[in-house]
């Protein structure tokens, strides 16, 4: 039996135990996901009739246990509309079908999940309990499992099994109610079983959401499995998770996503400051896809003289975005890869290159079937989802990614360099990119072009192109089924007049792929030839070289900062103004109140970005949670006071500056400077609820002197 839960102090000298800077030492190339069996046949399994998630779950487990030794057991959850993974276009089996067709792999079908307990009823003893909802316990549980050869079930599932099956009724371990919150639970995992978990993969997962599977590959090859808030505003948490990425070994790949406390750009971020890439891991199956024996690797076509050639015109690409999660691949990019009108026109796909090993079989569908007009882009930020910039040691993710561009034959790579710490929320300071770019150019010798920018901003963004040199752009623009793709761009291409103009198009959100074609088509009529990544980037290159464009793209930048300070100032008169006001407003209320508000009703400014308060407090106080709140609420009214001010940079140091500068012109504008600092100087200090409702009143009556001042 494994040492059982006792309370840790933080005065523990465990408490500290990652605090070596092991990740700050550079590290070789190396295949980190474990070796496995290849794929001789199939057992394929229906899991459609089962009636609660907690029941598919424990079907994961038993995968797991089964396939470690030899992957066989393939499992095919339900993706109907009224089911656990609702609105995505899935179809497990039919994984299971191109296995068969590409690689000659046998299979046998069943529908009948339950029969699995007599045909492998040797791989498991009994079972572990755990609360029902109760997530961080059942984390524990599937570890556990793995190590006790057991099944995770809840009370109520272990009377209805006990009632068919002698198994259910043992019971090796119950963790009901052992651990008085999620944290201390995690930080007892930490401290008792990371130790002999794998080295180099991590797994992280609140709950069973509706299209998170990977406990297959958890049990599989032991990896250690937590939950801990990644948000900056829960410190003690925050810590506990550095300790543990500091206890991992590098190269260092983290598989799971963020929970409704989380925001995506800082679950991203704080991963990579430890040096760890992650991926949104909601493929299940990956323990038998890893022992598909596959080398999926594409060849870009070579470019002839007239396709490099560039003349006075419009050029577009199209990039269907997601592909660096491991759920979008799985998932034909929500069904959208096999909707009609792909391969019509160029559109490309990003995937994840680290598929190469830990998936083969998906990686090669898509090289298998893409068309001339469909193509791959490596995403984000190359080899696994991270910003570069911000890793302990840059050129070691660089030199990882470039063994992967050449294992799979990519070229091109949509990137991310965010820095939620120092800049604006998803856009990152880029003063600081410049590095970044340098590192690209002489680490990945196998890129000819990056882009950047999920979202795009459009026309007045900063980009590194010079003769010579490896093209690093920013994505003009991103585009949904929501909006009107032929509108959207020819408001681009009317407010930029200089030839060639070049736009890169960014889209996903289940987009079908016709509305693409649809658009390519139409556009044609304007002289705009969609062109694909390949192709565009060598276009782009000639102008270059022949001077036709310098690093802006667009020649007239300023005229574009001046329309982007417009329309900043009719969204402050719109709605922004008074929605700020009133999470300022919010802040002023006595701590009672705030504590009672329902968690999505928590000082939100941005719905999109900020962390929602927690159910219920348990080692974050209302001091953090407000201070945080406060002091996002200050990003959104200084990033638009600045750039109705006409100060348009994204670095939250060079914002705070422009406002002390203009302490003289505004009255008590430095209130937006201080705030700024005490966001970047947040780990060195923690503000109390009066320094934050101070600010906030402070920020309240700043706001009718900013429209004096406009």
């Amino acid at each position: 039996m494994l040492p059982w839960y006792s309370v840790f102090s933080e005065g523990d000298p465990w408490f500290n135990y990652g605090n070596v800077l092991r990740m700050s030492q550079a590290y070789e190339f190396k295949n980190i996901y474990p070796e496995t069996k290849p794929v001789e046949w199939i057992l394929s399994v229906d899991l459609a009739g089962l009636e609660t998630r907690n029941e598919e779950a424990m079907f994961a487990v038993l995968q797991g246990l089964v396939n470690r030794d030899e992957p066989t057991l393939y499992l095919c959850h339900d993706h109907g509309p009224d089911r656990f993974r609702k609105g995505l276009g899935a179809d497990d089996s039919l994984w299971v079908d191109y296995y068969q067709e590409r690689f000659s792999i046998p299979a046998e079908r069943s529908d009948d999940p339950y029969s699995l307990f007599e045909r492998y009823d040797s791989e498991f003893q009994g079972v572990i309990l755990y609360s029902d909802d109760n997530w961080d316990e059942f984390n524990l549980a599937v570890m556990l499992c793995g190590r006790q050869n057991a099944l995770p079930l809840t009370p109520e599932l272990q009377q209805k099994l006990a009632k068919r099956y002698a198994w259910a009724d043992r019971t090796i371990d119950d963790l009901q109610g052992r651990f008085a919150n999620g944290y201390e639970l995690n930080l007892w995992a930490h401290r008792h079983l990371q130790p002999s978990c794998d080295r180099n993969i991590l797994a992280h997962r609140h709950g069973i959401h509706p299209y998170i599977f990977i406990y297959d590959y958890v049990v599989a090859h032991n990896l250690f499995l937590f939950h801990a808030s990644h948000n900056m505003k829960d410190r003690k948490e925050v810590a506990l998770v550095d300790d543990i990425y500091q206890a991992m070994d590098r190269p260092c790949h983290l598989m799971g996503w963020f929970d409704d406390r989380g925001v995506e750009c800082e679950y991203v971020a704080r991963a990579a400051r430890n040096g760890c890439v992650i991926t949104c891991s909601g493929a299940p199956n990956l323990s038998l896809h890893t022992g598909i024996r596959a080398e999926p690797h594409y060849t870009f076509p070579e470019l002839s003289e007239a396709q490099c050639d560039v003349e006075e015109k419009v050029y577009t690409c199209f990039i269907y975005t997601d592909g660096d999660a491991l759920w979008c691949l799985n998932d034909f990019f929500s069904g959208a890869y096999n909707e009609p009108g792909r391969g019509e026109v160029p559109l490309g796909w990003e995937v994840q290159m680290i598929h190469y090993h830990l998936a083969p079989g998906i990686l090669q569908y898509y090289f298998d079937t893409m068309t001339e007009h469909d193509y791959p882009v490596a995403s984000v930020s190359g080899a696994a989802y991270t910003y570069p910039n911000l890793h302990p040691d840059e050129e070691s993710y660089m030199r990882y990614s470039e063994h992967y561009m050449q294992l799979t034959g990519m070229e091109y790579i949509f990137a991310g360099l965010i820095d939620p710490y120092s800049g604006f929320y998803f856009l990152g300071p880029e003063d600081a990119q410049a590095n970044s770019v340098a590192r690209f150019r002489k680490h990945v010798p196998s890129a000819k072009g990056i882009m950047r920018s999920y979202g795009g901003e459009g026309l007045e963004h900063t980009h590194f192109v010079e003769p010579g040199e490896l093209p690093f752009v920013s994505s003009t623009v991103h585009i949904t089924k929501k909006q009107d793709f032929v509108e959207e761009i020819r408001k681009i291409m009317n407010a930029e007049t200089h030839r060639p103009l070049f736009i890169s198009v960014h889209t996903g959100d289940n987009t079908p792929p016709g509305m693409v074609r649809d658009a390519c088509r139409e556009l044609e009529k304007d002289g705009c030839e969609a062109l694909s990544v390949d192709v565009w980037f060598a276009k782009l290159r000639t102008a270059t070289e022949k001077g036709w464009l310098n690093e802006s793209l667009y020649p007239d930048r300023e005229r574009h900062l001046e329309v982007r300070r417009t329309a900043q100032v009719a969204a402050w008169n719109e709605t922004q103004r008074d929605r700020i006001r009133e999470v300022l407003e919010q802040a002023l209320l006595p701590d009672e109140e705030l504590l009672a508000l329902p968690p999505r009703e928590f000082l939100a400014i941005r719905k999109e970005t900020q962390a929602l308060n927690e159910e219920e407090r348990t080692v974050t106080g209302l001091a953090d949670d407000l201070a945080y709140a406060v002091l996002l609420t200050a990003q959104t009214l200084a990033g638009a006071a600045a750039r109705m001010l006409g100060h348009h940079e994204n670095s939250l140091a060079s914002v705070a500056a422009h406002f002390r500068n203009r302490a003289g012109d505004i009255d008590d504008v430095e209130v937006l400077a201080e705030c700024l600092e005490a966001w970047i100087g947040w780990e060195e200090r923690s503000y109390t609820t009066d320094e934050s409702r101070e600010w906030a009143s402070r920020m309240l009556a700043l706001i009718p002197k900013l429209d004096a001042a406009l």
